[in-house]
């Protein structure tokens, strides 16, 4: 996963969640779920300026997510929604 900033310069690099690390074939047509989850960056001074980036842990919501989707983007409602997000191992 990449942290890019405004201009699209990586800042900095992190391993995606351990949910979607395996092969997936991409098709047109589709709309890929890769989970609900979000990120945020965090500026501090220690004697100089340290960026800290976190993402929150990932959630399967793919009906609830979908549903979503297609009321506010009505032109892509005729998009097969795919999960590609593995369920956590208990």
């Amino acid at each position: 996963m990449l942290y890019l900033d405004a201009s699209n310069a990586t800042l900095t690099k992190a391993a995606i969640p351990e949910q979607l690390r395996h092969p997936v074939r991409l098709e047109a047509g589709r709309a890929y779920y890769l989970g609900d989850f979000s990120g945020t960056v965090t500026l501090g001074a220690w004697g100089w300026l340290h960026e800290m980036f976190q993402v929150s842990p990932v959630k399967n919501e793919f009906s609830a997510t979908t549903q979503d989707f297609r009321q506010r983007f009505p032109n892509l409602r005729g998009l097969t929604p795919m999960e590609v997000i593995r369920p956590t191992e208990p």
